[in-house]
């Protein structure tokens, strides 16, 4: 039934003998049928049957990350005009929907370009966790003393959780997804306490 390693050189086996081993062997191909029930397929072929299903559920997965995406770079319009001026600093702040941590980063990217110049803060909510990025265009970090690492490590706590990174680009997560717009509406203060 199993194999383990339970010191150096010493190796346990379990098994079934007899009755035992006969009727293991009888659940486990009526699971078997079943399964081929299941996915309407012969028992011969179930590995490759089951691997395809993998394979197309994968596909989709990724389908549905490139649409998430999509659906979110279609609301950078939204998220500029949404910008406000902090101290003549431009800074978008806002909490996007089922976007994962990767798909900020490249938002907060886009949205960085966009501007031009000012301070992107992005946060989002999946499978019970939350997620912030914070972008800092450059002229920013060299001209008034911006650090995405400082300012989201400010507003991760505000979530419970932590944060950091470079000056231009951090990220960090939070353990309270009920805090998160508390902790996007705080962004406009923490940046300008921030500003030199």
């Amino acid at each position: 039934m199993s194999e383990s390693s339970i010191a150096a050189g010493v190796r346990r086996v379990e098994a079934l003998t007899g009755g035992a081993a006969a009727t293991a062997i009888q659940e486990d191909d009526a699971l078997l049928v079943r399964i081929a029930n299941v996915l309407k397929t012969p028992k011969t072929v179930l590995p490759e049957r089951i691997e395809r299903l993998l394979q197309a559920q994968r596909e989709l997965e990724q389908q549905l990350r490139q649409m998430k995406g999509q659906l979110a770079r279609s609301n950078i319009d939204a998220l500029v005009a949404g910008a406000v001026s902090v101290d003549g600093v431009q800074v978008v702040a806002s909490r996007v929907e089922d976007i994962d941590r990767n798909g900020l980063r490249r938002l907060v990217d886009e949205l960085k370009t966009r501007l031009g110049s000012g301070v992107v803060v992005l946060a989002s909510v999946t499978n019970g966790e939350a997620a912030f990025v914070v972008g800092v265009t450059a002229e920013l970090v060299k001209q008034r003393g911006l650090h995405a690492g400082k300012i989201i490590g400010e507003i991760t706590r505000l979530a419970d959780g932590r944060g950091g990174g470079r000056p231009e680009l951090a990220q960090g997560g939070g353990k309270a997804p009920g805090k998160v717009q508390a902790a996007i509406d705080a962004a406009g203060r923490i940046v300008a306490e921030h500003l030199s």
